[in-house]
């Protein structure tokens, strides 16, 4: 369940075209690494300015701290923080597979803490158009290995369904994300909840930094309410480099703010 990320440049996302040699390895990377873009993402760590980052792979750790947040298919709000790290590998300019675990602290609304591991989520990327406009397909999993019985997490496997469109020029870039996430519904077991996903990035490259801004999220459903934000966030480095977050919630059951922070390595730049 995840979004764009491209290359005029010898991007992640490239701005190539798509040639047949790359069906093997985006049907490999299908299979091996199940799907995973642009999935809500509220506490992802993993910054917007994709398509200025043409590494072909990335290594980043960090944390994310969000307040009021409240999960899919409950009604209470909690305050959630998170250690996470995430991989981005790109094995050709048009393919990218994504990967994220993380540990979270949850401070429940009757006053007790939860802690534990958090669900896994695995994805895949492609650009399967290539011109002025890119055109892509994602998807991404999210596997129920958290803690259910705190509920770290739903004990359910969703799914993210989305295409995805981007423009980049020079040192700016726009991004679009649409799609739906399917959700297994922990409490009506055998159930489903299918919500619409819609965000929007745009980011910029200037003096070293890539700054960027997102906003969007996932749509009301009948069980579940919509839950979109707005995050403004920078990067610095290439081998080495550092970056923030900070998001405000647009809707009741999003995060009323949240902060993140991480480093990374990746290779070199020319």
């Amino acid at each position: 369940m995840r979004g764009d990320r491209q290359r005029h440049i010898n991007n992640a996302f490239g701005q190539e075209e798509f040639k047949a040699g790359v069906i093997p390895t985006l049907v490999l990377g299908g299979l091996t690494a199940l799907l995973m873009y642009p999935g809500d993402g509220l506490a992802a760590i993993w910054p917007a300015p994709r398509m200025l980052d043409d590494s072909p792979w990335v290594l980043r750790s960090g944390a994310a701290h969000q307040k009021d947040l409240v999960i899919p298919f409950r009604a209470a709000p909690r305050t959630r923080t998170a250690a996470e790290t995430q991989l981005r590998w790109s094995p050709s300019p048009a393919v990218e597979l994504n990967g994220q675990w993380e540990w979270l602290w949850d401070h429940m609304p009757a006053g007790h803490r939860v802690q534990g591991p958090g669900d896994v989520q695995l994805g895949v990327h492609a650009v399967v158009w290539s011109g002025p406009v890119d055109f892509g397909l994602a998807w991404q999993v999210k596997l129920p290995n958290a803690q259910d019985e705190s509920e770290l997490g739903s004990d359910e496997t969703d799914a993210t369904i989305a295409t995805t469109g981007g423009w980049s020029q020079e040192n700016w870039s726009i991004q679009g994300t649409g799609g739906v996430v399917i959700s297994g519904d922990p409490i009506r077991f055998a159930n489903q909840d299918d919500a619409a996903l819609l965000r929007f990035h745009l980011s910029t490259k200037q003096g070293g930094v890539v700054w960027g801004t997102q906003a969007g999220g996932t749509f009301q459903t009948s069980r579940n309410p919509a839950r979109m934000t707005v995050d403004f966030e920078g990067e610095k480095g290439c081998r080495v480099r550092g970056g923030a977050r900070g998001s405000i919630g647009l809707t009741a059951a999003a995060p009323s703010w949240g902060v993140a922070g991480w480093v990374g390595f990746g290779p070199s730049c020319d």
